[in-house]
């Protein structure tokens, strides 16, 4: 049903030139193959570490938009297919068959036997395509993709020039990170203040004092001047405003009281209750969502810092895998989790051991999935339901590759097991202490052991971390208090404990404490800060200075607007024609230009007669013989060749809308005599 020949189309990403056929005729949503690879979030299409040439848009279940990216080490047929930068020529689609499940390529037309399929890549797609191009390199055919792009998808030039600007100032960000995971100056960011307890404020203040102890984070904010221009009513120049006070010199309570308060006062705008209790874990990622709204900078900080993959595949016994790839910023784990040894059951028993680093290796095993309609067990510990009603509520999960072959769920099983790529810079893990019994929340005081280091697997690597925040939680899972443990740059572990000594009294002063203390919270640790060893880190080789980030578009101008110029005073005088060349013809627009009604005032008659007499395997001659009649109308050559897979296109359409196209030119043109137009037409033979 289909094959791989040389494409029809004159240019496209890569070097390859094939393209996908189809052997046979079909009809409109007919699914002409699988699609297999890594269904992805929008998110990774921002990010410079991350190869975007194969991502292509799916249209979901659900109407929302998703996006795939093929398996490196799989080819399929649907790797062939060519974006033709012609909308009149696409004729498939990805489509979501399953809910995040099987993606199949449908035709989204009629399509005769023998010709080829096109694919819509998306104007995302192109615009992340020219993002990391060099524009220094002198490639016409290059330069002539970009511009046919940015016709076919109205592309502006604002908008490459911005997505290029944004690919750099990643990795600027992401090279300037690399290289300060360590503290550069000792004295500068050294000192320990207080931040004054207000209104149950305790999850918001341990979360600032354990942010202001990554190096890389805390140097960025304060040591350069990338965020300097930002709003000054904005959560992230307050917060740099409270990162200054608390880190570089000592300050008086009353001091830190006044600009800590701006923050607490204001929390309702990182969605908590003003005066309430709140989740630690849910302000770190509440936090960072709002820097990043303020300043979309803040983005890559986030992405280079605390960003990692997550990479679900969920697989049945006759090897059929769906994946999927999402990327996170903290990975949570249930206590259950982190039992050492059999996992398999989610209660807790005085003899069980658990350990940080068990839960993490836990949680990327494989088991079988016995999915349920109602609650899920990882979720609930609720013992008392009886396994009849468990038995009753649970459903084999049917996999969507063997429901089209159908072969009966019970003649296979499926297995679910998750990863984790890209190990980010600073690995925030979150134990999840909250346990329902009855629909009742209780906070689980299993003592779970940490190390000062860990060492995690990622491919063939061993990433090694330390240690340098944690926060722990005592109380219930209603009520409770946050307190932080933090290294600072001289290697010291400080006690940060908001709570005043008595009501209304004055706030605890910061307390040096031992190594002992910090790894002995073992039934209290609710949120832990690691930080990627040095070792580990390998800068980009992009070399930008990070305190002249406004210098990158400059540059970008200055190597993008020749290029865009030059191509411009080498296209054809009107919108009509340029587009022509852009193979994005629509006919309505074509009768704007003399040149091009001329040459269908001359040729549609003809055409008509091609269509009424020939079979279709003689148009392509005799449109040859037509273009060779014509040839003397066109003082430019390089129009023919444009023209030429216009009519062919024309060709494809059945005879009445040919006519009809073709009654559209001739009645819209100008009634001008031939032989005043600019050129000589040539006598038909």
């Amino acid at each position: 049903m289909l094959a791989i020949g040389p494409s029809t189309v004159p240019y496209s990403r890569g070097n390859d030139n094939r393209g996908l056929f189809t052997t046979v005729d079909v009809s409109k949503g007919t699914i002409l193959c699988i699609k297999t690879g890594l269904l992805l979030n929008k998110d990774f299409w921002s990010f410079s570490d991350y190869s975007t040439s194969n991502i292509r848009e799916i249209s979901s279940i659900d109407k929302c938009y998703t996006f795939m990216l093929d398996n490196d080490n799989s080819i399929s047929y649907s790797d062939f297919l060519r974006d033709p930068l012609n909308s009149r020529l696409i004729n498939t689609e990805f489509v979501e068959a399953e809910k995040d499940g099987i993606v199949v390529l449908k035709a989204t037309k009629p399509i005769k036997a023998h010709c080829e399929l096109f694919l819509s890549f998306g104007k995302q797609s192109w615009i992340a395509e020219f993002r990391s191009y060099d524009w220094s390199l002198t490639n016409n055919d290059y330069n002539t993709l970009v511009i046919n792009a940015m016709s076919a998808y109205s592309i502006k030039k604002s908008e490459i020039i911005e997505s290029i600007k944004d690919f750099h100032t990643s990795q600027t960000i992401q090279n300037y990170i690399s290289s300060h995971m360590s503290w550069e100056n000792l004295e500068n960011h050294s000192h320990v203040n207080v931040l004054v307890w207000k209104n149950s404020s305790c999850y918001i203040n341990s979360v600032l004092q354990c942010l202001a102890r990554i190096p890389a984070l805390t140097q960025l904010l304060l040591d350069t001047n990338i965020f300097q221009n930002i709003n000054t009513t904005t959560f992230l120049h307050r917060y740099i405003t409270l990162l200054k006070l608390m880190t570089e010199k000592k300050e008086t309570v009353g001091t830190m009281k006044k600009y800590n308060n701006y923050i607490l006062d204001n929390r309702k705008d990182l969605k908590f209750t003003p005066k309430g209790q709140g989740d630690a874990q849910e302000l770190f990622l509440n936090l960072l969502d709002k820097f990043c709204d303020e300043y979309p900078n803040f983005q890559f900080v986030r992405y280079h810092l605390f960003g990692f993959y997550r990479v679900k595949d969920i697989f049945c016994s006759n090897n059929h895998h769906l994946v999927t790839q999402a990327t996170e910023y903290m990975i949570s784990l249930p206590i259950y989790n982190c039992k050492e040894g059999n996992t398999s059951n989610s209660s807790n028993t005085a003899k069980d051991t658990y350990s940080l680093h068990s839960g993490i290796i836990n949680s990327m095993k494989t088991v079988e999935i016995d999915e349920k309609k109602a609650t899920d067990e990882k979720k609930a510990t609720d013992e008392k339901k009886s396994d009849e009603t468990n038995k009753k509520n649970s459903t084999k999960r049917k996999c969507p590759y063997c429901m089209l072959k159908n072969i009966s769920p019970e003649k296979y099983t499926s297995f679910e097991s998750f990863k984790y790529l890209h190990l980010p810079n600073i690995l925030v893990i979150h134990l999840m202490r909250t346990n329902y019994v009855n629909d009742n929340p209780e906070c689980d005081t299993a003592s779970v052991q940490y190390e000062k280091y860990m060492i995690l697997p990622e491919e063939n690597l061993n990433i090694r971390y330390e240690l340098i925040g944690l926060i722990t939680y005592k109380g219930t899972a209603r009520f409770g208090h946050y307190v932080a443990y933090i290294l600072t740059a001289k290697n010291e572990w400080w006690l940060l404990d908001d709570l005043p000594k008595e009501l209304g009294g004055e706030t605890k002063p910061p307390q040096k404490v031992t190594e002992e203390e910090v790894y002995n919270q073992k039934q209290f640790a609710f949120l832990f800060i690691y930080r990627k060893l040095s070792e580990n880190n390998i800068a980009t080789g992009y070399n930008s200075d990070i305190n002249n980030l406004e210098k990158i578009e400059h540059d970008i101008r200055d190597k993008i607007d020749p290029i865009l110029i030059e191509n411009e005073n080498t296209s054809l005088c009107t919108t009509a024609e340029q587009d022509l060349l852009c193979n994005t013809i629509d006919i309505s627009q074509m009768v704007q230009s003399e040149l091009v009604v001329d040459f269908f005032q001359l040729i549609m008659p003809d055409l008509i007669d091609i269509m009424k007499t020939e079979e279709i395997d003689n148009i392509f001659e005799e449109m040859k013989l037509l273009y060779d009649e014509y040839s003397g109308i066109f003082q430019n050559d390089s129009i023919l060749e444009p023209l030429s897979r216009t009519v062919v296109d024309l060709t494809l359409l059945d005879e009445g809308d040919l006519v009809k196209e073709s009654k559209k030119v001739l009645k819209k043109s100008p009634k001008k005599s031939p032989n005043k137009r600019k050129w000589v037409h040539v006598t038909k033979k």
